[in-house]
């Protein structure tokens, strides 16, 4: 993934951007902070793809952590296996 924009909604209809930016064309694992909101979806959109390498971006694992420093197990399926919703949390 190149240039990206992540953003976020309590209803999921309506979108905020919380983030945008550019990945480095690594294997390594990437890291983007933004100021924490209340929201139960979060959307990341990739606008470009790395390394000019053909017209596809893809992302894995992706976690979302709100202060933490270490993933919490279990976070990020529910049960058969779909994706969890963020859960609506306070700002921190």
């Amino acid at each position: 993934m190149g240039t990206f924009e992540i953003r976020v909604s309590t209803n999921g209809a309506d979108w905020t951007i919380v983030s945008t930016g550019t990945m480095p064309d690594t294997a390594s694992e990437k890291t983007v902070s933004f100021t924490a909101v209340n929201a139960r979806y979060v959307r990341l959109t990739a606008r470009s793809e790395a390394g000019n390498r053909g017209p596809w971006s893809s992302a894995a694992e992706i976690n979302l952590l709100a202060g933490q420093t270490a993933s919490p197990s279990g976070c990020c399926r529910a049960p058969g296996g779909r994706p969890r919703p963020a859960t609506p949390r306070p700002p921190v």
